[in-house]
């Protein structure tokens, strides 16, 4: 028999192209774009068909299936396959990344509770020198790892500092849309990952630095 003349399957789906990737690293991404708050159905990343996906209502991202086996079907998720994936909505070039403002602590969970005041921190999580990557809470110096919520520029929009980084963090490339009037939401991708991702600015520049100047 001669295989000359036979013509490779038609890909139609993302789970008929399998190619190498690192499952480790895909799974630390996604769970770095879930929820961490009240939305307890996003804290997971979770499958909708063959595509999974990860969201904490600000970042959307989806890998192909087969790239996070050990991600399942959660109750209460939406299915987000009918969202602005289209690459043809994008320009080609990819935006490069501005230069982000310093980090800021936010609140700990304690102080936003108002539970400080009954539960003092200790002197080891206020001078623990060897968590050198975490910050000082702002209200009661205890260190901790949550960014507060800042503005950063990107083309003519403005992103949620805290959203972006971590994006930026794992090398993602991010494509504004044709239509860039502010309501309509960026792509990024991480190529190594397989994974595609939409988030969403907070506003254009104009129209931020106008109320934040009001």
């Amino acid at each position: 028999m001669k295989y000359d003349n036979i013509k490779p399957p038609c890909v139609d789906s993302p789970t008929d192209s399998k190619k190498y990737v690192n499952v480790e690293a895909v799974f630390l991404a996604l769970t770095l774009c879930c929820g961490i708050d009240g939305r307890y159905h996003f804290r997971l990343p979770f499958r909708k068909g063959e595509w999974v996906y990860a969201t904490n209502g600000v970042v959307l991202v989806r890998v192909p299936a087969w790239c996070a086996p050990w991600a399942i079907e959660q109750t209460h998720t939406p299915d987000p396959s009918d969202q602005a994936w289209d690459k043809a909505l994008y320009f080609e070039t990819p935006m490069a990344w501005p230069k982000f403002p310093k980090p800021k602590a936010e609140k700990c969970s304690a102080c936003w509770e108002g539970s400080r005041k009954d539960i003092p921190p200790s002197v080891h999580e206020i001078a623990d020198h060897e968590l050198g990557n975490l910050m000082p809470c702002p209200s009661c110096g205890m260190l901790c790892a949550h960014e507060a919520n800042d503005a950063v520029v990107l083309g003519a929009m403005v992103f949620n500092s805290a959203q972006v980084r971590r994006l930026a963090s794992i090398g993602a490339e991010m494509f504004a849309p044709v239509k860039d009037d502010g309501k309509r939401p960026w792509l990024f991708t991480v190529e190594d990952l397989h994974m595609e991702g939409l988030v969403l600015p907070i506003a254009t520049e104009a129209a931020y630095f106008k109320k934040e100047n009001a």
